[in-house]
């Protein structure tokens, strides 16, 4: 019995008025069940379902995404898309995966140096035969 009750407590229970998704939101979580649909197909949806219910509010799934990206930028979002895509993920992401490609920080000034290909070795052809007969030498007298 107390368990109905306590139940009936958090059923009732409304969310402040400055966790309720606005128009914007429900439109934000739609682009995005859009473009993972659009990336993953049926996988998308067989794991998450709709962003809305018929009545135009939006599912658990949605609603838990929704919370999970709140603090977040639109372009921290298209950032996750990126990665994603460029990662090739077969599969879509759980909430935690996508969030961590999102927030992906940005390479240390030391790091993005590194970023561009170093340039490839010279070779002098004639320090490599004089280290070719070096190693028959030895090979041959072993």
């Amino acid at each position: 019995m107390k368990e109905n009750s306590a139940l009936s407590n958090v059923q009732q229970q409304r969310q402040p008025e400055s966790t309720l998704p606005t128009k914007r939101d429900a439109q934000v979580m739609a682009r995005i069940w859009q473009r993972m649909g659009e990336i993953y197909g049926h996988r998308w949806a067989s794991a998450w379902g709709e962003s809305s219910n018929p009545d135009g509010t939006l599912t658990s799934a949605a609603s838990t995404w929704l919370n999970g990206l709140r603090d977040m930028e639109l372009e921290q979002i298209g950032k996750g898309f990126e990665k994603m895509v460029k990662n090739g993920m077969e599969w879509p992401p759980t909430l935690p995966e996508f969030v961590a490609m999102c927030r992906e920080k940005p390479l240390a000034p030391y790091h993005r140096m590194a970023e561009k290909a170093l340039p490839p070795p010279e070779i002098d052809m004639g320090i490599v035969a004089a280290e070719m007969r070096k190693m028959r030498a030895i090979l041959g007298s072993a």
